[in-house]
């Protein structure tokens, strides 16, 4: 458990030094992520309900485009992910395996762009990464 603080400690410091009046809270945002990673870190009940449906997800036979649309679009669209859930699944090119589905699912996450509440978890991406969405709409196959 000390390494773990330790850890936590220097992350902290690295992350919030020369920071101005806000470093506190920098601090505890760093701190509450951290906190994932504790070796003694309390199940939550969410969290034992997510176990579970990723064990019976990976017991699934190989996703049709749809299923894998419908699993990323919750995970994108989560606001605790945002936005770099979504910009890692952009940038490594996954949207891609929703065949036809990456259209709809492109659709939701710019309405979101435009009204957060569509699709909280597409807050903060940066021009390059909705660049990237676009091109991968463009090579993306027509219904």
């Amino acid at each position: 458990m000390f390494a773990y603080r330790e850890f936590v400690r220097e992350t902290v410091d690295a992350l919030t030094e020369g920071a101005d009046r806000t470093g506190n809270l920098n601090s505890r945002i760093v701190q509450k992520r951290l906190s994932v990673l504790a070796p003694n870190r309390f199940l939550h009940a969410r969290d034992a309900i997510q176990s579970v449906r990723w064990r019976a997800e990976t017991l699934r036979p190989a996703m049709s485009d749809e299923r894998r649309r419908d699993v990323y679009e919750p995970i994108i669209c989560n606001k605790e992910g945002a936005p770099y859930v979504a910009r890692q699944l952009i940038a490594d090119g996954r949207l891609t395996k929703t065949g036809q589905g990456l259209r709809p699912l492109a659709d939701r996450m710019q309405k979101g762009k435009a009204d957060p509440a569509v699709c909280p978890g597409v807050a903060g991406l940066a021009d390059d990464d909705w660049q990237k969405l676009d091109a991968l709409v463009k090579a993306a196959p027509t219904p």
